[in-house]
């Protein structure tokens, strides 16, 4: 496939002090490691967006992409902002507090989206070296801890779950190559996952999986390494059923992974079918963290589900945001990319809690969003780091393409 490459696309990292890529690398794993809250601002947060503002005004206009991305998906944004504040203020009388801390809180998410996606088109080494070295260190933390269903430094257990599953497929998903380093890591973090227990989790990696074996099949004449993808993921799936069937992580506290998923089950049902009768009562919703502020639902209980929850507390109208959102992430995403898989991973685990306020969602989000635009996007031509007439690049999943250079 022989595509024109504009040269002004091609932007590189100019040379900074090495102090600071320090505070870049610590910024980020600070945020990696500190999930936001479910409603509210945490100390964090004020820091945080300051640097994001900084990174958005000075990284993010360094790459064309950069300035598509944000107005593409801003209408949606505020499609969701606008649902958002008229849920909250026509359940009751005005806005209360926590939908302000809780608008505040998403807010803070897309800045750092936006400021860790110009930083991954420029320093996109950097991003992915500093996540590699967070979750491997995470994962051996989370292996060492004793106890029932261990969290490590995160607070929760699903939310540590859920970031390893999310990082693991975004380091598998963005390698061009297969190196010792990314399987390493991997690794640890399934093992992470398997140590925490949580169904959604599995399950989320389960569906990173299946989609990355099915575009490397669809792309590979290599049958070989077709039978060796289909026993990694037939692999997977009996390890998951092992663990639900064999592996005894009570620690003492009398129940299993199997009593553990029918308790779950059943009380995620019930949250279910009582956040539903709300939706008629309350068409434009019942206002961000309405629910558990409200104590709306069965046993005061957040609603365990990110698009149930989306149409009860901010409306179908925040619902199609939220929906628009990801489409548009999907549609600017090449096909086979790394973006679409994630995002598949991340619908799975919607589906079991809510999990649109972690912090690290957003970050690998933004990580392989820019490694996808970065070779081969639907706004124009392909941008390739390669300068010299005819040569190959490898693309997303390791296809190869033939390039061929013009300069403007």
């Amino acid at each position: 496939m022989s595509v024109a490459v504009d040269s002004s696309l091609r932007t590189t990292a100019p040379y900074s002090p090495s102090v600071a890529n320090w505070i870049r690398a610590a910024v980020l794993g600070s945020a990696l490691l500190v999930p936001s809250l479910p409603a509210g601002i945490a100390s964090f947060d004020p820091f945080l967006a300051v640097f994001c503002m900084v990174a958005i005004t000075r990284v993010l206009p360094r790459h064309p992409l950069g300035p598509r991305i944000v107005r593409t998906t801003l209408p949606w944004i505020w499609l969701v902002t606008l649902a958002s504040l008229a849920a909250g203020s026509l359940f009751g009388l005005g806005l209360p507090a926590w939908t302000l801390t809780t608008l505040l809180r998403d807010a803070f998410l897309l800045l750092l989206f936006f400021a860790v996606f110009g930083a991954s088109l420029v320093y996109q080494p950097r991003v992915r070296g500093t996540v590699h070295l967070v979750i491997t260190v995470s994962a051996l933390v989370i292996l060492i801890q004793g106890g029932y269903r261990p969290s490590g430094w995160f607070g929760n257990t699903n939310i540590a779950a859920h970031f390893f599953a999310t990082g693991a497929l975004s380091l598998l998903l963005t390698s061009s190559r297969t190196r010792s380093a990314d399987l390493l890591t991997m690794l640890l973090a399934t093992a992470a996952i398997l140590r925490t227990g949580s169904f959604g989790s599995m399950a989320m990696l389960s569906a990173g999986f299946v989609y990355f074996f099915l575009q490397r099949v669809r792309v590979s004449r290599d049958w070989a390494l077709r039978v060796l993808l289909a026993l990694a993921v037939a692999s997977l799936l009996v390890l998951g059923w092992f663990s639900y069937e064999k592996v005894d992580i009570s620690g003492g506290n009398q129940e299993n992974n199997a009593q553990r998923f029918e308790r779950s089950g059943s009380l995620r049902t019930e949250i279910w079918t009582s956040s539903l009768k709300l939706v008629p009562e309350h068409p434009f919703g019942v206002g961000p963290y309405g629910v558990v502020s409200r104590q709306l639902s069965a046993d005061g209980l957040e609603v365990h589900n990110d698009y149930l929850g989306y149409l009860v507390e901010r409306g179908a109208l925040g619902l199609l945001g939220l929906l628009g959102l990801g489409a548009t992430f999907w549609r600017r995403a090449p096909p086979g990319g790394a973006t679409r898989g994630l995002l598949c991973a991340i619908a799975v685990g919607g589906v079991f809690r809510e999990t649109l306020h972690f912090r690290h969602l957003w970050i690998f989000l933004a990580l392989c969003l820019a490694w996808d635009l970065s070779r081969g996007d639907r706004f124009g031509p392909l941008q390739s780091h390669t300068t010299r007439q005819g040569s190959e690049t490898v693309g997303v999943f390791g296809i190869k393409q033939s390039l061929e250079i013009r300069s403007s």
